[in-house]
């Protein structure tokens, strides 16, 4: 199975959303006078996660099903702005 353009588009998106998070959220916790190194560790491994999934997303490679159940627009589905995926 592989992501129609679409649900490929939408789960870029969304995963570059969520890296953009995690690195707002490094960028605080790294201002705080004694960062908490737990915390730090932990978003630097999801953040490395994220940019692993788009890299593979990016070179064709399918997902893990628990990411096409995630709510991407299938083909034939509506999307947010009223367009069929």
């Amino acid at each position: 199975m592989s992501l129609d353009s679409p649900a490929r588009s939408w789960l870029l998106d969304r995963l570059t959303e969520r890296h953009a998070e995690l690195e707002r959220a490094l960028a605080e916790e790294m201002e705080r006078p004694r960062p908490d190194e737990a915390t730090v560790r932990r978003i630097k491994r999801e953040k490395l996660a994220v940019r692993d999934r788009i890299a593979a997303i990016e070179r064709g490679a399918v997902p893990p099903a628990w990411m096409m159940d995630a709510g991407a627009p299938r083909s034939g589905q509506a999307t947010a702005h009223g367009q069929s995926a």
